[in-house]
């Protein structure tokens, strides 16, 4: 083949390594939502890996919802070990706008899967779901792109400072409130006491970011232009961080 020549077609070994890539993060999908119908969601005994991922909302609206501290069991690699984390949970919720990022290395070369739902519609929903928790190490919140709020908005009845096991979100089939539904141990032995909470009846989170280990949907769940997509690169260059939040 002369060097004027061009090639069309697949180039099958560079295409081969991609679907592995694919099918090898897309299996971490699987790891970081998972489905759960212990007393809580994820159940006081589930472990989880021991890797964050990074997320990022325009704009997160709840009701039921509690926000409590939380130990936590994640796999290191050499064993499992006990990290705290904010457990947000909440009876019914929605994303305007959702970005759900990680990296892994594969043959030497950094990946980052990214699932992601958009519309381009501010303060329109993309993301809703019911019986919804997330585990999160940090949430902050910026003033763009929505600019009809920024930080945290809470209303109805809410109470600072509840202990984590008195939190209230979703109730069981016979409409009574489910006790402890965030999975705090009951036993308070070796953490200081009681672990701090919010709990209100509506809450709204705008411009959000933050690291989440994991996210626990017992559904119904809806999704908006869903894509999944894994490319070359890390967090900083093709994740969630890596661009303005999306709506």
């Amino acid at each position: 083949m002369t060097g004027g020549d061009r090639r069309y077609g697949v180039r099958w070994r560079r295409a081969t390594v991609m679907n592995l890539v694919g099918l090898l993060l897309l299996s971490w999908i699987a790891t970081l939502l998972s489905s759960g119908t212990t007393r809580g969601l994820g159940g006081p005994d589930l472990v989880l890996q021991g890797k964050k991922s990074h997320f990022s909302t325009a704009k997160l609206s709840t009701t039921d919802v509690g926000f409590g501290l939380v130990p936590i069991q994640v796999e290191t690699g050499t064993g499992t070990q006990t990290r705290y984390v904010l457990r947000m949970g909440f009876a019914a919720g929605s994303l305007d706008g959702f970005c759900l990022s990680q990296t892994e290395q594969f043959l030497g070369t950094d990946w980052t899967i990214r699932v992601t739902s958009r519309d381009g519609q501010l303060n329109v929903a993309d993301v809703s779901g019911s019986k919804v928790q997330f585990d999160v190490t940090s949430v902050t919140s910026t003033d763009a792109p929505n600019t009809s709020g920024n930080g945290i908005s809470l209303r109805g009845n809410v109470a600072f400072g509840a202990a984590t096991q008195d939190v209230t979100t979703w109730r069981d089939s016979a409409g009574n409130p489910v006790v402890n539904p965030l999975d705090a141990p009951a036993d308070l032995t070796g953490i200081n006491g009681r672990l701090f909470a919010i709990d209100s009846d509506v809450g709204e989170l705008y411009n959000v970011t933050g690291e989440i280990y994991d996210a626990v949907i017992e559904g119904p769940i809806m999704i908006k232009n869903l894509l999944i997509d894994v490319v070359p690169g890390t967090e900083e260059t093709a994740g969630c961080t890596a661009g303005e939040i999306i709506y």
